[in-house]
């Protein structure tokens, strides 16, 4: 493992893998030195400030793929053939050495188009409407920061049951501030906001919120904000997710009970195994077979089990009828007949 970075210091990940698979904390042989590495390397923001090009050779196939994948979705406007090639893509080439050797290089290919080619006038009208909507990830992490996606692109739309509740983080804000404001204090700036150094953010994390100060770099969390009101949507939602989970425990619950309740053929099933255990050794022994015949043998051999399922019968009604005949004993006179 590289050494730790510096307290409060900012650190990049850069993936130095060689596929599309090898995540960063993947372990691989590197190709130079034979030796086990991980697949990627720790920069600092000032290492990489004072020497740009100190990445070094990282994984292009797993950036290419992830970019690739991250605005497939937005090329929906262009003719649907153009859509297709207009992305760059790893191609894997053999190619003969000044020694004649022959090697495989991976090249990215790219294809060019025309002006025209490239302007926004084809496209599926389903799938870019569909485009035009928040993902639910996306949702939740406008909800989960209190960062306001209008201030990206302000074009999107959201489902009635998926959407950015807004007023959630500004209702939060403006509680801070009107406490700020009675105790002369400088007023709390919004996450959104443009801040300067020692002003005072406020930090949401899902349902938690922090006094967060901009040292000039990135804002850093002072302490945490106890007992903040939560606003009408708040606990609207709240009740809402309420509802939902009791409604989720009661079927899990009901679909227990389901499971847990045996049926009439379970249970005469579970009788009949046990009555064949019962009655296994008397069979073996009424029938002169091997004392070491098992169960399960005779579950193997044809007609084995209807057999043994026949003397048990056969059993239980001669034992029926010898408790009858032992129940009615008193009820004949000694007399002669």
């Amino acid at each position: 493992m590289p050494a730790e970075p510096e307290l409060d210091s900012i650190v990049y990940t850069v993936n130095t893998g060689y596929l599309k698979s090898h995540g960063s904390s993947n372990k691989i042989i590197d190709k130079v030195t034979g030796e086990e590495r991980y697949a990627s390397t720790l920069i600092s923001a000032k290492d990489l400030a004072e020497n740009p090009n100190m990445t070094g050779d990282y994984n292009i196939v797993k950036y290419l793929d992830a970019f690739n994948s991250r605005v497939g979705s937005i090329l929906v406007g262009f003719d649907p053939e153009i859509a297709k090639n207009i992305l760059s893509k790893i191609v894997k080439v053999k190619v003969v050495d000044e020694f004649g050797n022959k090697k495989t290089v991976q090249n990215i290919s790219r294809k060019s188009f025309t002006k025209e080619e490239l302007i926004l006038k084809n496209f599926d009208s389903d799938t870019f409407d569909e485009s035009m909507y928040l993902e639910n990830k996306e949702v939740e992490f406008w909800n989960k920061t209190g960062y306001d996606p209008r201030l990206v692109w302000n074009g999107f739309n959201m489902y009635d049951n998926d959407k950015v509740y807004f007023e959630i983080y500004e209702n939060a804000l403006n509680y801070l501030n009107d406490l700020m404001i009675k105790s002369k204090k400088p007023l709390i700036k919004s996450i959104n906001d443009k801040y300067e150094k020692n002003d005072f953010v406020l930090i949401k994390d899902g349902s938690s919120y922090y006094h967060g100060v901009f040292n000039g770099i990135y804002i850093s969390i002072v302490k945490p904000i106890k007992d903040m009101p939560k606003s009408e949507i708040e606990i609207e939602l709240d009740a809402k997710k309420a509802e939902e989970k009791a409604e989720q425990d009661k079927k899990i619950k009901n679909l227990e009970i389901t499971l847990a309740k045996k049926t009439d053929v379970d249970i005469y099933l579970e009788a009949m195994i046990a009555k064949r255990i019962k009655f296994f050794d008397d069979f073996k022994i009424a029938l002169g077979s091997s004392s070491e015949l098992t169960l399960e043998q005779l579950y193997e051999q044809p007609n084995g089990i209807s057999t043994l399922d026949e003397f048990i019968k056969y059993v239980e009604e001669n034992d029926k009828l010898n408790n009858d005949l032992d129940n009615h004993d008193g009820d004949y006179d000694d007399g002669a007949y």
